[in-house]
């Protein structure tokens, strides 16, 4: 199965910086460690391991570490004592510092002796007197944790690599218990350093499920869900996906063991800041005292929890009238009369036919609702030039999209002819970037619009959308009206959905893959 990614980067070649990140700088925001595939430290280098952990213990108050998370490989070969010895050494400095954490198994931890060292070191007694502990699974080669980060909580759930089918089942339990929770999931191996989630067991072959069967079983269906973590792949990647409601998922692999002497003791720090709605990682080297610069090691991560999470387990079924809000508007303050062009998304454009209030599909609806059309009109150029203008709907969530259906401007019980002021041809634009700027919209293509004829009611004109998969924001961008004057409006617009999005996709897709085009569908009512 193809992945499809929005923002992708990975990175062999990193760039460095001597300069640790400031204290500071992280403020009341909370932050998460992350601990990649330490199996050259535990084996060749414990002092690097050490230096890791030490500094983590140290930085807890001022960098308000509220956790930290493995992603397997602990130790090089499950079956050497000595490295686990490293290893326990290692991470009791975490444990010193009554600091809480969470570790799952890679394919190294298990080679030799199927993982009875793992449980023996890290099992659930490790971790049962810390405040954010919540369970096990019964193999205990999957836990959870519910960090508090101030009025918020994260779930940190770990996951087995190679998850059979009862470690599948109990991570569900997990995430049915704490539906209303934001969740990070991490395991070994999720996806790759191409991209790619693997469809095949690395390790538990027979009775393992793959990565991509814990993708599809526990992410995709489960929308609160929004950041995945795993290491195992060479190399740094952060990709947005999506869910099946439509929702973002950030996957991020983290593995730094391609470096110098095992890694070079890079980790790397998550800092939640809800105040701006973001997450900043950062990777940054205790032995080294060096940060990395590259965008694979360093970048923002937009996360509106409020919105992200008020509807998060809403699935729009395919067929759904979808009105949106406006984002952007060229014309805000260059209107005639006192009608706003939020007017073109609340129904208050047009007027149900016969005492009708709902804005449908196939609705009639009456065109005399203002004083006059000068009054109703949402957008005056006054000499502006129309190819000029243009409308962004936000549909709130990632989308995929059927149709559109627009009410063209009239005006049905005037004595002058406004129909000429209708919109005529317009291009259709589509993307899935938090906050898009004119850059981030790809072309799907070109409408027109038949012209409103002077005293009939109003219908929708329904156009089919190609292309339009996978997408949050709509922008109509104006060519021209009927009459070639300088005003130009439309009554009402509404998007329909298609099926719920099925799998991944993203504007990387959008940006090189929709050269698709509108077809006119037909006038309903006409």
């Amino acid at each position: 199965m193809m992945i499809s990614t929005r923002h992708l980067v990975y990175t062999m070649t990193m760039a460095y910086v001597a300069l640790i990140p400031s204290a500071e700088a992280f403020g009341a925001s909370y932050t998460v460690a992350v601990l990649p595939d330490t199996q050259y430290y535990a084996q060749l280098y414990p002092e690097t391991f050490d230096a890791q952990t030490q500094w983590l213990a140290d930085q807890a108050s001022s960098r308000n570490i509220v956790f930290t998370t493995h992603l397997g490989d602990i130790v090089e070969y499950g079956a050497n004592l000595g490295e686990w010895v490293n290893a326990d050494t290692s991470m009791g400095y975490l444990d010193a510092a009554g600091m809480n954490y969470s570790v799952t198994p890679g394919n190294h931890d298990l080679y030799g002796d199927g993982g009875v060292n793992y449980r023996h070191y890290f099992g659930a007694s490790r971790f049962a007197s810390m405040p954010t502990y919540g369970g096990h699974s019964a193999s205990a080669m999957s836990q959870y944790h519910v960090v508090s980060m101030g009025d918020q909580d994260i779930l940190m759930l770990s996951v087995d690599i190679d998850a059979p089918d009862a470690e599948l089942a109990w991570a569900q339990s997990v995430l049915d218990a704490h539906p209303d929770t934001p969740a990070i999931l991490s395991t070994h191996l999720l996806m790759d350093n191409n991209g790619n989630i693997r469809d095949t067991t690395y390790i538990r072959h027979g009775y393992g499920n793959p990565a991509q069967t814990i993708w599809d079983e526990l992410v995709m269906p489960n929308a609160q869900v929004f950041m995945t973590l795993n290491g195992h792949y060479h190399g740094t990647r952060a990709e947005v996906s999506y869910n099946a409601a439509g929702l973002a998922v950030h996957r991020v692999l983290v593995d730094y063991q391609g470096l110098s002497n095992g890694g070079d003791g890079y980790l790397r720090l998550m800092e939640f800041d809800f105040d701006a709605d973001v997450i900043r990682h950062t990777s940054y080297s205790p032995t080294l005292d060096q940060s990395l610069t590259d965008p694979g090691s360093s970048f923002d991560l937009e996360v509106d929890f409020e919105r992200r999470f008020a509807n998060q387990r809403d699935v729009v079924p395919a067929g759904t009238l979808i009105a949106g809000t406006i984002y952007d508007f060229s014309s805000a303050e260059s209107r005639k009369g006192d009608r706003s062009v939020d007017q073109l998304v609340t129904g208050a454009g047009i007027v149900g036919h016969l005492g009708q209030e709902r804005v449908e599909l196939d609705s009639v609806h009456a065109s005399g609702t203002y004083d006059s059309a000068a009054d109703g009109m949402w957008t005056n150029f006054y000499g502006q030039p129309i190819d000029e203008q243009f409308i962004v709907f936000d549909l709130g969530q990632v989308l995929n999209l059927d149709q559109v259906a627009i009410w063209q401007f009239g005006e049905a019980f005037s004595s002058f002819d406004f129909s000429d002021q209708g919109a005529r041809d317009l291009r259709i634009l589509v993307s899935d970037v938090l906050n898009p700027v004119a850059g981030d919209f790809a072309e799907i293509g070109t409408i027109r619009l038949e012209q409103y004829v002077q005293g009939e009611d109003l219908v929708a004109q329904v156009f089919d959308l190609e292309g339009a998969e996978g997408v949050r924001y709509v922008r109509f961008e104006f060519e021209d009206n009927w009459g070639g004057t300088g005003y130009v409006g439309l009554s009402e617009v509404r998007f329909v959905t298609g099926a719920p999005v099925p799998e991944p996709v993203s504007a990387a897709l959008l940006g090189f893959g929709l050269a698709g085009v509108l077809s006119r569908r037909g006038c309903r009512g006409a």
